[in-house]
């Protein structure tokens, strides 16, 4: 097993600079039972000018402490269960490692953080994400399996918990239950009209800090309803779960199956990563690659813009001793 060191700050920097294409969406559908923080997207990428390869991971403080320091590790693995690489990385505004943030209450949810001139604060606060445009590089030499293991967060007062959390909770998926429980789903189901454009794929998931709705959408543990397909979380709680399926089911008939056998095809979970679609994949990494060469041509313009402050500050500089050596000149030979 092998440990790497982290990039120092100026790499993070002139790694924003580069042009990428994504190689593929990953698949953080899942949520963690014990962590303030949740992935909500992860792309692997490459630099189309030097063919090195890279994560980019977007993540939201869901917890209510505002967070300070995230540390998180990349794992990856041969042909064993133990991983040969292990990959830490530091999301801080110390670092410049934050990429762009965004918070829901931002009227522009991609652009609120990153330009240079306004004071970025150091604490992100729940409900904020941060992370697109933050590359953490990976092996070219071939691995089997890639794990994120969030490590470890340093709060805003200060104080540090360890997480060490790698597996997030298992949920269930809507296709993998029983026709009976598809039946079960279905009279008991109040937002029909919802499942034409976000149809259920999972069962959902609670936990202190966040929650999985049944239609893929991470949430906070503060949102009652979600901010996706608007269905409100306590009822799928208390009903979209196998105890208030078996329950359903004792009290109906199964002569009304056939009639369940024609819905349920509308509820069949399309292929695709984790918890979306194909065509939903495919638009959000569209997206994403426009976000990805936003941030590089904005990161090459601050360059340039630099680079001319500096180039007229050392002429003005030369300017002023020409003028200085000419002054002194002429007084010496009067």
């Amino acid at each position: 097993m092998m440990d790497i060191d982290q990039p120092t700050r100026r790499e993070t920097k002139e790694r924003k600079k580069a042009i990428y294409n994504v190689i593929e969406k990953l698949d953080f559908s899942t949520i963690y039972e014990n962590s303030p923080v949740e992935v909500l997207e992860g792309y692997s990428v490459y630099d189309t000018e030097t063919f090195k390869y890279y994560i980019n991971l977007i993540l939201v403080n869901a917890g209510e402490k505002p967070l300070l320091e995230l540390n998180v590790r990349l794992l990856c693995y041969a042909n064993q269960n133990i991983p040969y690489l292990k990959i830490p990385f530091t999301y801080s505004l110390k670092k410049d490692s934050l990429g762009i943030r965004s918070n829901r209450t931002d009227e522009e949810t991609k652009t609120p953080f990153f330009s240079k001139k306004q004071k970025q604060s150091p604490y992100i606060i729940q409900g904020e994400s941060f992370g697109t445009g933050v590359y953490i590089a990976i092996p070219d030499s071939y691995y089997k399996k890639l794990e994120l293991e969030i490590s470890s967060v340093v709060f805003g007062d200060g104080s540090t918990l360890d997480i060490k959390a790698v597996k997030g909770i298992n949920y269930k998926r809507f296709n993998e239950l029983s026709d009976d429980q598809k039946f079960a789903y279905n009279r008991l189901n109040i937002y029909n009209v919802a499942e034409e454009d976000f149809p259920i794929r999972v069962i959902p998931v609670a936990t202190a800090n966040a929650w999985l709705c049944c239609c893929g959408q991470k949430n906070l543990s503060s949102d009652s309803i979600c901010v996706k397909c608007k269905r409100d979380r306590d009822w799928q709680i208390r009903n979209v779960t196998d105890e208030s399926f078996s329950h359903t089911l004792t009290q109906e008939s199964k002569e009304v199956t056939p009639e369940f056998t024609h819905h349920r095809k509308s509820l069949r979970r399309p292929t695709g990563v984790g918890l979306e679609s194909e065509e939903e994949v495919k638009k959000r990494i569209s997206e994403y690659e426009k976000t990805l060469e936003t941030i590089a041509m904005l990161e090459r313009e601050q360059d340039r813009k630099k680079r001319k402050i500096i180039v007229r500050t050392v002429l003005f500089v030369l300017a002023c001793f020409v003028l200085l050596f000419l002054i002194e000149l002429f007084l010496h030979i009067r």
